[in-house]
């Protein structure tokens, strides 16, 4: 099943590349932490419709997650994504996911966040709800953003949040860097790098 997880990622990657309109927009996230590594292409293909894939690496499990999904515009300040990924882990872990994902940009104020609940359908990993991670910056220069990013874990009853400072340099037209320093169940200092194009 993860073979056929991994297909479908590639299938995504490759049809999302042949019939993307003119205009369509990519979308790269790299996150990485002591502990914690993100990998993310989102693509408008056509229409409302969007293709994504993820690589995500914690201790102890790697994670593919390969969706599509609808984009609805919030007025004339963002949008937000309704997506549904199949899900396939390095251990044994099979399942699906549904996520929302809205970003809002108001003046100097931007918000954006991933907000997913995984179903199994195999595996030892039970369904559990997510939050990775909830960022809300406000632009206190042409070039510098600072906020706070905020996220959890939440599976069986138990809930593992991360909370904390973040900023921003915007540096180049191609996107934004970022840091964080979270605490909560544990500390994270985690570096994030975006591109649009």
């Amino acid at each position: 099943m993860q073979k056929i997880i991994i297909t479908i990622a590639v299938a995504l990657v490759v049809t999302s590349t042949v019939f993307a309109q003119n205009d369509a927009k990519n979308y790269v996230e790299l996150r990485g932490s002591k502990e914690y590594q993100y990998a993310d292409y989102t693509r408008n293909i056509i229409g409302k419709l969007v293709g994504e894939v993820t690589f995500i690496r914690v201790p102890g499990q790697k994670q593919i997650l390969a969706g599509l999904g609808c984009s609805v515009k919030n007025g004339d300040i963002g949008s937000t994504n309704f997506m549904l990924y199949g899900v396939g882990g390095s251990n044994g872990q099979v399942g699906v996911m549904a996520a929302v994902v809205p970003s809002i940009q108001k003046g100097k104020l931007k918000s954006s966040a991933f907000l997913g609940w995984f179903v199994p359908a195999r595996g030892q990993v039970q369904t559990y709800l997510v939050l990775d991670t909830w960022d809300t910056t406000l632009s206190i220069t042409k070039r510098i953003d600072v906020g706070s990013s905020i996220g959890f874990f939440l599976q069986e009853g138990k809930l593992n949040p991360q909370y904390g400072p973040m900023a921003k340099l915007n540096l180049d037209k191609w996107g934004s860097w970022a840091v964080s320093y979270r605490v909560g169940t544990g500390r994270e200092l985690r570096f994030s790098r975006t591109f649009t194009f």
